[in-house]
């Protein structure tokens, strides 16, 4: 589920940055490329160009030209989606930073390690159950002052 969640949030913020990228004027699908890797975020080729054709299909942006100069570029109903949804755009870049900060401590790993404690719980053994909760009691002890300090 984490997964498909990233996915999701990711698509998102493709579309707002392929759209915000237009912004500055109209682009190749290159040149859109290049400038979203400069800005840190990891796309391939094909997934770029995907992204302009879903934009273009939907009425957010106009093929200029055809062939290797084509270029793209907004349309009053891209500028118009741009514009009533930048905050929103925002919400997601800001959740984006923090799921990464987050999987980067493995937090999404422990979550998968909770769910999969949960399905066996009834199978553990006592010595088992007593192990995993002495570790867990062990990582709550150093976690909780430091998240409590954050949160003061």
């Amino acid at each position: 589920m984490i997964g498909s969640l990233d996915e999701f949030f990711e698509m998102l913020e493709m579309k707002g940055k392929g759209m915000a990228e237009l912004e500055e004027g109209p682009k190749s699908v290159y040149e859109t490329l290049l400038s979203l890797k400069e800005k840190g975020l990891p796309i391939a080729m094909s997934t770029t160009y995907t992204l302009m054709k879903s934009l273009e299909q939907k009425g957010f942006v106009e093929a200029l030209g055809e062939g290797k100069g084509k270029k793209y570029a907004l349309t009053e109903e891209g500028k118009r989606y741009l514009e009533e949804n930048r905050e929103y755009l925002e919400k997601i870049r800001y959740g984006l930073k923090k799921l990464g900060l987050a999987k980067a401590m493995g937090l999404d790993q422990a979550v998968m390690m909770i769910k999969d404690i949960f399905k066996v719980v009834d199978k553990l053994e006592p010595e088992e159950r007593a192990s995993i909760t002495s570790a867990l009691m062990k990582a709550m002890a150093e976690i909780k002052p430091i998240i409590v300090n954050k949160l003061a």
